[in-house]
């Protein structure tokens, strides 16, 4: 009887450890991110997306919504912890982005983001990219973009681009 229980219990922790594996692997292939040739593979798939979808720059023409940049991206992987984003599978990182309609005054900060979450059930990213600013009488509002992608075999596809605000 103990013998069959050993069995199961190093199978149990063999398979979690797979699993585990598996995840460690996905999650790593972000920090591949500060490279110069992966960074432009990104933005490379942010573009076909947006041709792929018609998703013209004439409906983010002076508006509220902050996209993400090489530098800030650059920036903002190289500040995550790795085991810590490996344990979490999240990090999120406050900006001044500066980017509000001409009618409102920049007088009143507002705090801006960018976060990134690994969806570990569908091997998936989500970076968020968050816009805020002040409007009186209000308060601070805010906007956001997010890219859902994947990074399959070292090739990054953008599997969704959404607006919010």
């Amino acid at each position: 009887m103990l013998k069959k229980i050993l069995i199961l219990f190093s199978i149990l922790f063999y398979s979690k450890g797979i699993s585990q594996t598996t995840a460690e692997k996905e999650i790593n292939q972000i920090f591949q991110l500060e490279e110069k040739e992966k960074i432009h593979q990104f933005f490379q798939a942010i573009e076909e997306y947006k041709q792929d979808h018609d998703y013209s720059d004439a409906m983010i023409m002076d508006s509220i919504f902050a996209e993400i940049t090489p530098p800030v991206l650059v920036n903002f992987i190289k500040s995550i912890n790795k085991e810590k984003f490996i344990q979490e599978k999240e990090f999120t990182k406050d900006y001044e982005f500066n980017i509000f309609p001409k009618e409102y005054a920049a007088n009143m900060p507002c705090a801006d983001v960018v976060s990134l979450q690994f969806l570990e059930e569908k091997n998936q990213f989500l970076l968020m990219v968050g816009n805020s600013f002040y409007v009186e009488d209000f308060g601070c509002t805010e906007s956001g973009t997010s890219y859902l992608f994947k990074i399959e075999k070292g090739k990054i596809k953008i599997i969704n681009i959404m607006e919010v605000g």
